[in-house]
């Protein structure tokens, strides 16, 4: 199975000496951020400037596969002196679905009925005397299965 991106949002705060280059039209901080993203091995998709905003001065949208290589980005824009803070925030999609039971499916319809949800991942207990069935199905699908040994829930 190919590995999803995962798109992030990146908050910049620049320092104040960043913030006179900028004003005073010297950088341009769009294809710094682009070629650093893409040297990476990560996908660009955009740079928006923030105005009066608690996040920061600006917003990088982009899209990593390896969090090693987003955080090799991260790394080097914090060493260019220009940022004085970033904060990441990860952009949710359907693949990032998951389901979590404090039950064991006793059928391989609850399951199919999550897979064809969208739901990538499942963790439950266990138990089932077609568990075997079940982890087959999830194999099919490609779904994660993940069996905890453990219910929370007391009757």
């Amino acid at each position: 199975m190919e590995r999803a991106m995962a798109i992030r949002m990146t908050y910049i705060t620049y320092t104040p000496e960043a913030h006179r280059a900028i004003i005073e039209g010297k950088q341009n901080r769009e294809p710094v951020m682009r070629a650093l993203i893409e040297d990476a091995g990560g996908k660009f998709i955009g740079f928006y400037g923030l105005i009066g905003r608690p996040e920061g001065d600006g917003v990088v949208i982009s899209d990593f596969a390896d969090i090693s290589d987003y955080m090799s980005v991260v790394a080097k824009t914090m060493l260019s002196g220009a940022i004085s803070d970033i904060t990441t925030a990860h952009c949710y999609t359907g693949e990032d679905v998951v389901a979590a039971s404090d039950a064991f499916f006793p059928f391989v319809d609850g399951i199919e009925k999550l897979a064809q949800s969208g739901v990538t991942a499942v963790i439950q207990p266990s138990g089932s005397i077609r568990d075997k069935e079940i982890i087959k199905f999830a194999n099919e699908t490609e779904t994660i299965l993940v069996f905890s040994r453990t219910r929370h829930f007391r009757h």
